[in-house]
């Protein structure tokens, strides 16, 4: 008796929730300082990236070797998320001192988030590696 309440009060409390963190990591494996610019969508009331940034863009530096992670909450990083998120962009700049990659259509910015999505079981992670722009 005691051994089944024991697993019941361990098993209560290493399920208590089970939504992972979602993210976007964006690495930086260049020996240059990367640029990344993401426009937001003026006529969209609810955008994901407003807690981000409350003007009309997020814009970060990363340094060689670095990584920037932007957090969302509690989820993953399902189809209707990333199509959600997709549609909230405007344009992903990024850029180094000698090039730039630009993503401008609703289109090319859910390929870029679906085709970095990780993950095992909840696919929580969009990792962006920055090689060279």
């Amino acid at each position: 008796m005691k051994f089944r309440l024991l697993v019941l009060f361990v098993f209560s409390f290493l399920f208590q929730s089970c939504d992972p963190i979602h993210f976007i990591t964006f690495e930086n494996k260049s020996n240059q300082i990367i640029k990344v610019l993401i426009l937001k969508k003026h006529n969209s009331d609810f955008n994901p990236l407003n807690r981000f940034s409350s003007n009309d863009s997020v814009y970060f530096s990363i340094k060689p070797n670095d990584n920037h992670v932007l957090y969302f909450g509690t989820g993953n990083w399902s189809d209707v998320k990333i199509n959600e998120l997709s549609e909230a962009i405007d344009k992903v700049q990024i850029e180094n001192d000698f090039t730039e990659k630009t993503y401008k259509s609703h289109k090319a910015i859910k390929h870029l988030l679906t085709v970095n999505r990780n993950g095992i079981i909840f696919e929580n992670e969009i990792k962006i590696v920055l090689d060279e722009v």
